[in-house]
């Protein structure tokens, strides 16, 4: 179980595809409003768990907790209901579909909406709270900066716009924890700011938020605390600076 002031804590997590260990007992923990950041090398297990903690896969050993409540007996839907969100390193929108569109899909899921009921009873209590998700996703798109950018097709936008998208459909709900897969990678130093600034936007929400990253001197300047793991384990974890002169971390991920 968690401790006070951790919202997600893991223990000895494994994920084993056949005879690779992805995951292998792999302990850590995030404190609440805090901004976490988690590195290591290509194959080190860090999308694969992204993907067990939010209930994409499921564990092969270990617990999680978010906050008291043990999550990883629990379906991605009811996990995503406690108040996680996600973003994914290969950018995932719905690219015939307007950028409005895309970030109002969010909050279907977290609004007991009946697409049948929506469909037949739109000039009733629907229509208001189509109203309601709409005005949420218009503000969403305007705290990442996309205000103005509503009504373009998704397909249109660059790569950076594409991330700030995935940002604002995540955020649509108000997270708890909000995690995100690579949301810099590919950028140069400009569009990478912008990503941090949005960011540390959404950390003073007192959202907490989980990183990954191959941008060490991103993560090192964005986080609070960092976990390095490499095949599934964990090298280190402590404070950026630490993190970053492990002789291990030093050795498996910076190739010192």
């Amino acid at each position: 179980m968690g401790e006070n002031n951790e919202i997600l804590t893991v223990k000895n997590l494994s994920k084993h595809f056949g005879g690779v260990k992805a995951l292998d007992k792999l302990s850590m923990s995030v404190d609440t409003n805090d901004i976490h950041g988690i590195i290591g090398p290509n194959g080190a297990g860090k999308t694969t768990f992204f993907n067990v903690v939010t209930g994409i896969l499921e564990p092969t050993n270990g617990e999680i907790f978010f906050k008291n409540t043990k999550i990883d007996n629990l379906k991605a839907d009811e996990i995503a209901r406690l108040g996680f969100s996600r973003t994914f390193q290969k950018g995932s929108i719905v690219e015939d579909m307007n950028v409005l569109d895309n970030v109002m899909s969010g909050m279907y899921l977290y609004n007991n909406t009946d697409p049948i009921k929506d469909f037949f009873f739109k000039h009733f209590s629907i229509s208001n709270r189509e109203k309601e998700i709409r005005e949420k996703a218009l503000e969403s798109l305007k705290f990442v900066g996309l205000e103005g950018y509503s009504e373009r097709w998704a397909d249109e936008l660059v790569w950076v716009e594409r991330q700030l998208l995935q940002l604002a459909r995540a955020l649509v709900f108000d997270p708890k924890l909000i995690m995100l897969d690579e949301p810099a990678s590919g950028m140069g130093d400009k569009e990478t700011d912008q990503v941090k600034k949005v960011i540390n936007k959404i950390n003073s929400r007192d959202i907490t938020v989980l990183v990954i990253s191959h941008d060490v001197s991103m993560v090192m300047d964005l986080c609070d605390k960092i976990t390095a793991i490499n095949f599934g384990n964990k090298l280190s974890e402590g404070k950026p600076k630490d993190v970053k002169n492990d002789p291990k971390v030093l050795e498996a991920y910076l190739g010192e």
